[in-house]
């Protein structure tokens, strides 16, 4: 039942409710669906962030995207070659993904 509610969510692009599913997911289904979680977490990232024209808070992307720190999500952006921001006035040292200037990145990655 859990593969394919996962599946569906993935079929339908719901992203949300995929990462929601991956981290609750049964017994070595998690260790399956490593083998291909990088691809659709750039999946998500460009179909949910690509045209915004803002910058999102990393700490706020880790927890969408299943990621277990904001460190390791931004260890994954910056591979892939994602330009970050430092957080504004309100929130001082927190980083941010620059989503219009990451797009282009995210797409050859």
């Amino acid at each position: 039942a859990h593969a394919l509610k996962t599946r569906n969510a993935l079929v339908q692009c719901n992203y949300g409710r995929f990462f929601k599913l991956y981290q609750s997911a049964p017994g070595k289904a998690a260790a399956l669906i490593d083998v291909f979680i990088d691809k659709i977490r750039i999946r998500a990232l460009e179909a949910g962030y690509g045209f915004i024209a803002t910058n999102i808070q990393l700490d706020y992307l880790a927890n969408l995207l299943a990621f277990s720190s904001p460190s390791e999500l931004e260890a994954f952006l910056d591979e892939r070659g994602c330009i970050f921001v430092d957080g504004d006035g309100a929130s001082t040292g927190t980083k941010r993904l620059n989503c219009k200037e990451s797009l282009k990145a995210l797409k050859s990655a």
